[in-house]
């Protein structure tokens, strides 16, 4: 093994191994771009103004103490209903917070390659991965994008011997025995499938929603509007479509102020 001074880059036999101490970059997404999920995007915004109540000095966060935090989620819906679109938000919304407090934000996206064909090689960086919900310095952000791939119900005939290694990392890193959470840290899993998600990552699961995308008719007009919008800013001849005289763009996709005001309008 070599380690470069000063650094966090390793080079492990044939392989360069990161120890995932510094933040991936996100595509910036506001949430009030996303079309309709006005719930899952309610929960995203709280969640990450939750997370960065951490107080580095006492290593705690108050909402934890008092049992009002939930670190690990799930949003589940078919493709291309918003949940790439939510990742995003949340994180550049936690990484907005995290600026305006002056503290270091660390967004940690599952890699590509944690499941490894060499016996022992998806636990071991599945285990580097998911250590990084135990930093108590910074604000962490992790992500596992297409949760049935990686988290693959141990039932299922054919599942590889790598997700069953990565999955007992998960276990063992969310609600271990030695599982450290001391409020700085969020775990979001996405999926299209929930059903073919193993039940123990599952129980593990604090918070989770019903990703639908759009479904009234505001909302389908919003999403023509996104579709179009810089086709209409170069040439309105070009769409040809009529603004609708009751709405204006974008207006129902602003996030309420709070549950009791956005029930009490659906109703």
């Amino acid at each position: 093994n070599y380690k470069l001074t000063d650094s966090d880059f390793t080079v492990k036999g044939f392989e360069a191994f990161h120890s995932g101490t510094v933040s991936q970059e996100l595509n910036p997404v506001n949430i009030n771009n996303i079309v309709g999920n006005t719930l899952a995007k309610y929960e995203a915004v709280q969640r990450a103004k939750r997370v960065c109540l951490y107080n580095f000095k006492e290593k705690k966060n108050p909402l934890k103490e008092l049992g009002g935090f939930r670190r690990i989620f799930m949003a589940f819906g078919d493709p291309g209903c918003g949940k790439t679109m939510l990742l995003c938000a949340e994180g550049t919304e936690t990484k907005r917070l995290c600026d305006k407090r002056g503290v270091p934000f660390l967004n940690h996206p599952l890699p590509e390659n944690v499941i490894s064909t060499f016996q022992g090689g998806s636990a071991e960086r599945g285990w580097a991965w998911i250590t990084r919900l135990m930093d108590d310095d910074k604000i962490v952000f992790l992500t596992i994008d297409d949760g049935e791939n990686n988290l693959e119900d141990r039932n299922r005939q054919g599942v590889s011997a790598g997700v069953r290694e990565f999955i007992g990392t998960f276990l063992r890193g969310t609600e271990g025995a030695s599982a450290k959470d001391n409020g700085n840290s969020a775990l979001g899993i996405y999926t299209n499938l929930p059903g073919q998600i193993d039940k123990a990552p599952l129980s593990r699961v604090q918070s989770r929603y019903e990703m639908e995308g759009a479904k009234t008719v505001h909302d389908f007009i919003d999403q023509d509007y996104l579709w179009w919008k810089q086709f209409l800013e170069d040439d309105p001849t070009f769409v040809n479509m009529d603004d609708p005289a009751d709405y204006t763009y974008m207006a129902d996709q602003v996030l309420p102020k709070n549950l009791v005001s956005y029930e009490t309008e659906i109703r």
